[in-house]
């Protein structure tokens, strides 16, 4: 079950709070706002993405690989799905505050940066959903954290399991369903967010 909140905090450009299967996310978008000289691209805009997690990690511990890693992998993601190109010599930043984290954490933080865009209103090439599912057949268990847009194609795919292709083919099959499921709820938290009483 997915429960969505827009517009949560009233000095970003668009914030959602995204609660999927007790794993908690804040997303907050600012922009597009001017750059520093130094980072200025002529050709599109900046996309800058901070992920913070509930506890503070040192930048030289080894699990701070995991904050860098999340983040390179988001910025991928939503480079290619925010318009950059009509905002150039400007700069698009996401934060994003773990709340909670229940194991999918991934598929969580990309619904709520898609809510937070969409509540900004920055034009996309698609709304993409985030979904997480396991597959276990009794010996061994497959973790998969899959991205689709909103016609159910496979953007990104993250398992770190050993895996079929029966496996892979079962498990996009399922992931689609549940991307389904998030893309209706979006939709139906953004027709309650921007309809006038």
């Amino acid at each position: 079950m997915t429960l969505i909140t827009f517009n949560n905090l009233s000095k970003a450009d668009g914030s959602a709070l995204v609660d999927q299967d007790d794993n908690i996310v804040q997303a907050i978008v600012y922009g597009p706002v001017d750059i520093n000289q130094s980072k200025i691209n002529y050709e599109e805009a900046v996309v800058e993405i901070l992920f913070k997690t509930k506890v503070s990690i040192p930048s030289n511990s080894p699990s701070f690989d995991y904050v860098r890693e999340m983040e390179n992998l988001l910025k991928c993601i939503f480079k290619e799905v925010i318009l950059t190109r009509l905002h150039p010599r400007t700069c698009i930043s996401i934060m994003v505050q773990e709340i909670h984290n229940n194991g999918s954490l991934l598929s969580t933080t990309v619904n709520a940066i898609t809510c937070a865009l969409i509540d900004a209103g920055l034009p996309m090439r698609c709304p993409v959903a985030g979904v997480s599912l396991q597959l276990d057949d009794g010996a061994t268990k497959r973790e998969f954290d899959f991205v689709f847009d909103n016609k159910m194609d496979l953007i990104s795919m993250i398992t770190r399991s050993f895996i079929t292709n029966e496996d892979l083919d079962k498990a996009i099959e399922i992931g689609q369903t549940k991307a389904k499921e998030v893309f209706d709820t979006i939709r139906e938290k953004v027709r309650e967010r921007f309809t006038c009483n």
